[in-house]
């Protein structure tokens, strides 16, 4: 019996630690759209480097002080997105930043994360945004921050105002079963969202409008996700007491 307990706090220990420290997903590889059929994507070095048609997405694990980021350049009016699947469970924490790395250049400018997006994997065509995080520089350094729902709706907006040095808008999405809580910057939001598997990817896009005299570069950083270590706690839990009723 001693020997049992033991090693089921063993199993909850291993579990917690194992959860709770973060994984960083950086490394993955992501997929190149336009929101339309990209077939084709060409990459190049460690993390990856994609040329879309109109666009182009570099990863680095060094560019953000020395963290795992993934950045925009443009000196014209371009778009481009990358995806990919992420471990997705309907208890889990969604980390990172959104940055604009030349806020002080006159160019407007949309930066999104997409969590929980839906993507033909075949075709690379969008099905659906999931929730959107926006950072959005529309003349030199004025930028504002945005929340959107699944539908695409607008619930939440802040204005940052003149800024001219580089932003770094950490944001935190957490889902808990059908309940959702976000943090970006200083806007928080929650809602009631119904979980759907389908839906376990994690998309970049960015947008760029106009001739400028300099060129934009923003990006995103330090992504991590974390189960809930309650949720793997309770499935080893689970596992323990099968294994148990099996010997007896």
């Amino acid at each position: 019996m001693l020997k049992r307990k033991n090693a089921l706090a063993l199993i909850v220990i291993t579990c917690c630690i194992s959860f709770s420290s973060g994984a960083v997903i950086w490394s993955e590889d992501f997929s190149g759209i336009n929101d339309a059929v990209q077939t084709d994507p060409a990459w190049n070095g460690e993390a990856g480097l994609l040329e879309s048609r109109n666009g182009l997405i570099k990863a680095s694990d060094t560019k953000d002080d020395g963290s795992p980021a993934a950045f925009t350049t443009a000196s014209y009016s371009v778009d481009g997105a990358v995806y990919t699947t992420v471990p997705q469970t309907n208890n889990y924490t969604l980390t990172g930043n959104v940055i604009d790395y030349a806020n002080s250049t006159d160019r407007n400018n949309r930066n999104y994360v997409r969590i929980e997006a839906n993507y033909n994997t075949s075709t690379h065509e969008k099905i659906s945004n999931g929730w959107g995080l926006r950072l959005e520089r529309f003349t030199a350094g004025h930028n504002s921050i945005y929340i959107y729902n699944p539908a695409g709706e607008r619930v939440k907006e802040l204005y940052i105002g003149v800024n001219s040095q580089v932003l770094h808008i950490p944001f935190e999405f957490k889902r808990t079963g059908d309940n959702v809580e976000i943090t970006y910057g200083d806007l928080t939001y929650s809602a009631t969202d119904t979980y759907n598997p389908d839906n376990d990817q994690l998309s970049l896009y960015f947008w760029v409008q106009g001739y400028g005299s300099g060129y934009t570069e923003t990006g995103w950083s330090d992504f991590q996700m974390v189960p809930e270590p309650a949720t793997m706690a309770i499935f080893a839990l689970g596992g323990l007491f099968v294994s148990s009723r099996r010997k007896k």
